[in-house]
This record gives structure tokens, sequence and C-alpha cells, in this order.
């Protein structure tokens, strides 16, 4: 006798419950729910370490930035024709 319950599963020849299926995804369901806080940690873990190395590329970008700034700047001062800028003293006098 095939009810709402239960439907005909030919290829075995034997009754199969509808509801067998709704409580074996359950199921699945609670035991997915107890391994769920390993894969937040695992999220924020990968979060941290992609926010780490930007903030590496980026310092290390600023570093060299500031490393030609002051390059270009003590090329420009070497160059000038104002000695005092130039780092030169008149001590001939």
């Amino acid at each position: 006798m095939t009810g709402p319950s239960t439907r005909s599963n030919t290829a075995y020849g034997d009754q199969m419950d509808v509801y067998a299926v709704g409580d074996w995804i359950w199921v699945s369901l609670e035991n997915l729910s107890s391994v769920a806080p390993l894969g937040m940690f695992l999220a924020v873990v990968v979060a941290y370490s992609s926010y780490r190395g930007t903030i590496r590329q980026k310092t290390t970008a600023d570093n060299r930035s500031a490393w030609w700034n002051r390059v270009q700047w003590a090329m420009d001062a070497a160059m000038d024709d104002d000695d005092q800028r130039r780092g030169r003293r008149d001590d001939r006098g």
C-alpha cells in the first residue's frame, strides 16, 4: 500500500518512507551545525591573512615612495645654487 507518507521504489522493490529523506537531511544539517564554528574560524583566518598581506604590501609601497621622495629632495638640494640649501658653508673667509 502506498500512501502519502510512502512511495514505491521500483528499483529495489520495497517501500521507502518519504519523511526518512527529510529526517536524513535534518540530521545532516544538525551535524553540520556542530562544525559551523570551525568554518567561521577558518573564514576569519583567511580574512585576517588577506588583511595582513594588504597592509604589508601598502607599507612596502609607502616606504619605497618615501625613500624615492627623500632621494629626489637630496638631489635637488645638491644641485641647487643656494649654498645654504646645498649644505655647503663658506668657511674660507
